[in-house]
């Protein structure tokens, strides 16, 4: 039983934390985001995205921040994309 408590204690501390700190980017290298994904893709002619609860994957996949238009692509290698 103690450890079950101390799991649920931990549980909840950790989304205590997550609920109170805003996202971070590692590569955004402090500057603020541009573009999120939900801003910048749009869904297709004939569709529209449907309501996510807040707080949820969804939702966070959609807030994402993206690199502005034009910036380079790198490959799992470090190479740059050529195209």
């Amino acid at each position: 039983m103690p450890l079950l408590r101390g799991t649920a204690l931990f549980l909840l501390l950790l989304a205590a934390a997550a609920a109170a700190a805003p996202p971070v980017y590692l590569w955004l290298n402090g500057r603020s985001p541009w573009d999120t994904v939900a801003g910048r893709l749009a869904p297709p002619r004939g569709y529209v995205r449907i309501a996510v609860e807040p707080g949820s994957f969804a939702e966070w996949l959609r807030g994402l921040p993206l690199k502005l238009n034009g910036s380079p692509v790198r490959l799992h290698t470090g190479e740059l994309k050529p195209n």
